[in-house]
């Protein structure tokens, strides 16, 4: 994946991006907790449940980055990770606040020190480094701080440079012999792939001119236990 940023200033914007959804975290009320979040299909428990699985997850990849064999990113891999967000979130909304507060916070801890392993390799996918790692957990932190709230923090409040790299990590998901336009309100139409193809559902995804690609995601949601994603849908989303 292309590098927009210099590792310092990359994680820079991701221990920003993760102090701003700790905070917001805190104020998430108990009785929002098995409600349905912005995110369709996934509650609010479910998708904290999420975060916390995501950063432990992370954290592994970081720390395990270089090693001679790197750690799958989830144990039991899809299924595995379905099955722990969906346990997970049935916690009392105390406990998995508190939960997802300390997995967050030892992932900020862990920032720091990815920057020396910033080419090496992790489990987190096929080829993947230290880096790519550390572009998904931007997008973790900032595509699911809107699926939280998308009206405490939209889409439009994202970083210009992080909706740039977002357009970026679209287009390498496009299916090959595809192409899709993309049009923002009162905006220049943007194009990725091959055959022009407006997709509605992505479309729809667009806020105040940036791209909105909050459900992304490499695993189906919680409600989608062992499908995998078609062209079409991953070419909707972002992958984490």
């Amino acid at each position: 994946m292309t590098q927009l940023l210099a590792p310092g200033e990359l994680i820079a914007q991701v221990t920003t991006a993760l102090d701003e959804l700790s905070v917001q975290l805190r104020d998430v009320p108990d009785t929002q907790y098995p409600k349905p979040s912005s995110l369709p299909g996934w509650s609010t428990a479910q998708l904290i449940a999420h975060l916390a699985s995501f950063a432990k997850a992370a954290v592994r990849q970081f720390e395990n980055a270089g090693t001679e064999q790197p750690p799958a990113m989830y144990d039991g891999g899809a299924e595995g990770r379905i099955e722990a967000i969906n346990m997970t979130a049935l916690m009392r909304p105390e406990s998995l606040r508190a939960l997802a507060s300390d997995a967050l916070a030892q992932l900020r801890a862990a920032l720091p020190g990815v920057e020396a392993k910033w080419e090496a390799p992790v489990g987190y996918r096929p080829t993947a480094t230290a880096a790519d790692m550390m572009y998904a957990t931007w997008r973790e932190m900032l595509i699911h701080a809107t699926d939280l709230d998308e009206f405490v923090r939209p889409a439009a409040s994202w970083p210009p440079a992080f909706s740039e790299h977002l357009f970026r990590a679209l287009s390498a998901r496009v299916p090959q012999g595809t192409r899709l336009v993309l049009q923002p309100h009162g905006k220049t139409p943007d194009c990725l792939g091959r055959r022009c193809e407006v997709l509605g559902a992505l479309r729809d995804r667009l806020r105040s001119g940036r791209l909105d690609g909050r459900t992304s995601g490499i695993w189906p949601g919680p409600g989608h236990r062992g499908r995998r994603r078609s062209s079409g849908s991953e070419a909707a989303a972002v992958a984490k």
